[in-house]
């Protein structure tokens, strides 16, 4: 099966999916995963012509169970949401956790690019606040840094050769979130990590909450 073929059967795995073999199929499956909303249904089948199938099946099917009831919600009041957001749990000492479990990954990270600067950036952080509003950012650095570093290495990494290539769109369009796309794309990434170190941004983000750094602080809010 080449790129076009995966693309055809990706297209009628979708009643009434517009497909237009004529154009780029990479740009034709923005917001595909959403067409398995709310449970999950026959999603597997999306990897069935896949290696790594089932690696890449288990990430994906936990977005729909964690955002299953809020999107049931939506549809109840009309409405038809065009990303996975999660419920916010009250749970903070979970939350907590993972904080501190992403910045000990990242820094997993640091060491394996052997990026001293970025080791020493995420060294300096010592606070991690839980807020439920996301809260001006005065000190941008780390961030900007970081995002550099991953975008650069999972550019690297993934082969656009493969059938899986195809739905780059459709995982960045999850939440418009490059670090979740290079999670749920993990197992077919060439250089990478025995830790699967996005794991606690993954859960940061199904708990309901996003993340920046603001110099030596970790903001987590809703």
């Amino acid at each position: 099966m080449n790129k076009q073929e995966y693309a055809d059967y990706l297209s009628k795995l979708i009643e009434d999916f517009e497909f237009d073999p004529d154009c780029d199929p990479e740009e034709q499956f923005f917001a595909y995963f959403q067409c398995f909303m709310p449970y999950g249904e026959y999603v597997e089948k999306v990897f069935e012509p896949l290696p790594c199938k089932t690696e890449l099946y288990e990430r994906l099917c936990p977005i729909y169970k964690a955002t299953e009831s809020k999107t049931l919600m939506q549809y109840k009041e009309g409405c038809y949401p065009g990303y996975f957001c999660p419920p916010a749990t009250e749970n903070i000492k979970k939350i907590t956790e993972y904080a501190n479990q992403h910045i000990a990954s990242l820094k997993e990270f640091a060491s394996f690019l052997n990026d001293n600067e970025l080791l020493e950036m995420l060294n300096n952080v010592t606070d991690i606040k839980v807020s439920d509003n996301e809260t001006e950012i005065e000190d941008d650095d780390l961030n900007a840094y970081l995002y550099d570093a991953i975008t650069e290495w999972g550019i690297e990494n993934i082969d656009d050769t493969t059938l899986i290539s195809i739905l780059s769109e459709a995982y960045y369009s999850i939440n418009c979130d490059y670090y979740l796309a290079y999670y749920f794309q993990y197992p077919t990434f060439r250089e990478k990590l025995e830790t699967d170190f996005l794991k606690p941004y993954f859960n940061i983000w199904k708990s309901g909450y996003h993340c920046k750094f603001d110099g030596n602080k970790l903001n987590i809010y809703k």
